[in-house]
């Protein structure tokens, strides 16, 4: 389900609507109809808190059992774009129909957990630049994560700064399986 910026997966929904006896146990239906107005708060199992996450994503948390705010608001390229420690927790959308270049900022001990999810849309190849000297994964140093499938729309990969210097790839969804390092 999307809206603008805005979005909740379906198991974040089938969550929600679970816990609101809404839905009972059986099997998911991609279509959900709700007729009257909800209201969110105070549920043992979603934030007790919305101040300051207008536009933020809410998805399962990773005990499946309740919900949470996702990373930071989502954010949409047209061009190569150098992403600063602002970026952290965002996730970015790369939309372009031509090669495109995402370069990642040093990143030091104090930066460790944090993390930035890319989404190809586009059909461009997307290059996502280390630092000089620093890593992505298993690439070389000062290199490369990158898809450049075309087809390869809606794919998906997080970084994660695990020590000074090295990025991980902590999540990668990608249709054609098209995230490599170089």
């Amino acid at each position: 389900m999307a809206t603008g910026n805005k979005f909740v997966t379906v198991k974040a929904l089938e969550v929600i609507l679970r816990r609101l006896k809404l839905l009972n146990a059986g099997p998911v239906s991609n279509t959900y109809t709700i007729t009257y107005p909800i209201n969110f708060v105070n549920l043992s199992d979603v934030p007790q808190t919305y101040n300051g996450k207008a536009g933020s994503p809410v998805r399962v948390n990773k005990d499946a059992d309740g919900l949470e705010f996702s990373d930071g608001p989502v954010e949409t390229k047209t061009d190569d774009y150098a992403v600063v420690s602002a970026d952290f927790g965002k996730m970015i959308l790369m939309n372009a129909a031509g090669a495109k270049i995402f370069t990642l900022p040093a990143v030091v001990a104090a930066d460790v957990d944090r993390s930035i999810t890319f989404v190809k849309r586009g059909t461009g190849k997307v290059t996502i630049q280390a630092a000089a000297g620093e890593t992505i994964d298993d690439s070389s140093a000062g290199g490369t994560l990158y898809n450049d499938l075309a087809d390869d729309l809606f794919a998906v990969v997080k970084l994660k700064v695990i020590s000074a210097g090295t990025w991980l790839i902590e999540y990668s969804k990608s249709p054609e399986m098209g995230w490599r390092t170089s």
